[in-house]
């Protein structure tokens, strides 16, 4: 639960953490009562800190037997910001619920070889080959893109990969034998102690904490460093509880997947609808980039956007550049369209904004089109939309931009189509939105076998 009070933040340099090791039920899926409960004495405690802080008085012997007050500056020195209590407890070890033993342990792991270049193609000859991450998917390995004659190195079905080299970390399954390269490790939990589901939940967690060598050219970690990465082993009977109870939120993160992935907004085009330039109803402006010496990510001058780099799925998202010498601007009216590799993309915006030459804006004749009707109807035509592939990067200019067909219909059927469109849209937000929750209650569910 995070608590956000402004007032409190403008007259506090802390952060209070508050950790509640039980609420009154057990960690099984049956989630039966037991004796402990630590909420009430959270409740109490972050309300002794709250009105310290309010209050003005010192929190100097204000010691929460389940809390930590941490320095805003301490916080800072993390460029990730991480909310972890645990990582801030002076002389703290994390230690769990449960034993904690090393992966060495209780898994064998195997550390990929690659094979010689000359063994290698694309016509499915020998053994499927992986290099490293480039194929992971949410979950499982994907389809492989390269083969190998002379295999040195596998991991099995069931078997968990880890990339160990630029990205470090990250891990997925394997549904099939395969010949792994020198960016990958396999991991092959002994099913005797350890679910292979479970290690790869915990890991896929861990993910942020497993680092590598940084001082070499590419962050790397062997298979040494692997084995000593430190788990807590529950018994299976719980193992398989805390599996079955994350796979559930899985099942809702594929589904919600599936919705986001497959929607694409569709407009039904009547034949009788007329059919115009788009430069007869909207002027067209295209961007203009400032001097390089004028850029700056201080905040100084106007917003200023290059590309499609800072869109979002609907509007353009914050600045990480600013421009004290602005040439051409996109107002809150308008909509921008990609211009340079890619082409064809549309956003919309929310707010004045210096555009560069990677961008055009697209400003409706409000009496004859409205914004999102053209937002919308441009997303759908946006594989229509081609530039010129003959130059170093595919571009499309405000000439071709203005002689794009775009259908008309009357406003009253724009504006049926938009509101349309708009609740399809947020339901396809909502499915986002329920990922991430689904996502925090995994991180909660692996984060109960851990205890400071």
């Amino acid at each position: 639960i995070l608590i956000l009070d402004r007032a409190v933040a403008r007259i506090s340099d802390t952060v209070g953490f508050f950790k509640v090791e039980s609420d009154g039920f057990d960690l099984g899926a049956q989630r039966r009562p037991v004796d402990r409960d630590d909420l009430p004495e959270v409740k109490s405690q972050i309300c002794e800190y709250l009105d310290r802080l309010r209050s003005g008085r010192s929190l100097d012997d204000f010691e929460p037997s389940l809390g930590l007050v941490v320095s805003k500056d301490k916080i800072r020195q993390d460029p990730d910001f991480n909310l972890s209590m645990e990582r801030y407890r002076e002389g703290g070890t994390v230690t769990s619920h449960f034993p904690v033993v090393s992966l060495g342990e209780i898994s064998e792991i195997i550390a990929g070889q690659s094979p010689p270049g000359t063994s290698y193609n694309e016509s499915g000859a020998g053994e499927p080959f992986y290099q490293g991450k480039i194929e992971f998917g949410d979950m499982f390995i994907g389809a492989p893109k390269k083969w190998t004659t002379d295999p040195r190195r596998f991991a099995d079905h069931g078997d968990i990969l880890m990339s160990v080299r630029a990205p470090v970390g990250p891990v997925n399954l394997t549904k099939d034998r395969i010949a792994i390269g020198r960016g990958l490790a396999s991991i092959r939990p002994d099913q005797d102690r350890l679910l292979t589901l479970y290690a790869f939940y915990v890991l896929r967690n861990m993910e942020k904490e497993i680092t590598g060598n940084t001082g070499a050219a590419f962050a790397s970690i062997n298979k040494s460093d692997i084995a000593e990465i430190q788990i807590p082993l529950p018994p299976l009977s719980v193992q398989r509880e805390i599996v079955a109870e994350i796979e559930g939120y899985q099942s809702v993160i594929d589904g919600a997947m599936q919705v986001v992935r497959s929607y694409k907004p569709h407009i039904h085009v009547d034949p009788e609808w007329e059919v115009v330039e788009l430069g007869e109803v909207a002027e067209i402006i295209a961007g203009q980039s400032p001097p390089g010496t004028s850029y700056n990510t201080d905040g100084n001058g106007e917003p200023f956007y290059q590309g499609k780099t800072e869109f979002g799925e609907l509007s353009i998202g914050e600045p990480v550049k600013w421009t004290t010498d602005p040439r051409r601007f996109a107002e809150d009216t308008d909509v921008i369209m990609s211009v340079r590799a890619p082409v064809g993309p549309v956003n919309l915006t929310l707010k004045r904004i210096c555009i560069g030459r990677g961008l055009t804006a697209i400003r409706p004749k409000e009496d004859c089109l409205l914004k999102h009707y053209a937002f919308f109807m441009l997303r759908v035509m946006e594989p229509q939309i081609s530039g010129n592939t003959g130059t170093a990067f595919a571009s499309i200019n405000v000439r071709d931009i203005k002689q794009i067909r775009i259908p008309l219909p009357p406003l009253d059927v724009q504006r049926a189509l938009v509101a349309e469109l708009q609740a399809e849209q947020e339901l396809v937000d909502g499915n986002r939105r329920l990922v991430g929750r689904m996502e925090g209650k995994i991180s909660a569910a692996v984060g109960r076998i851990w205890e400071g």
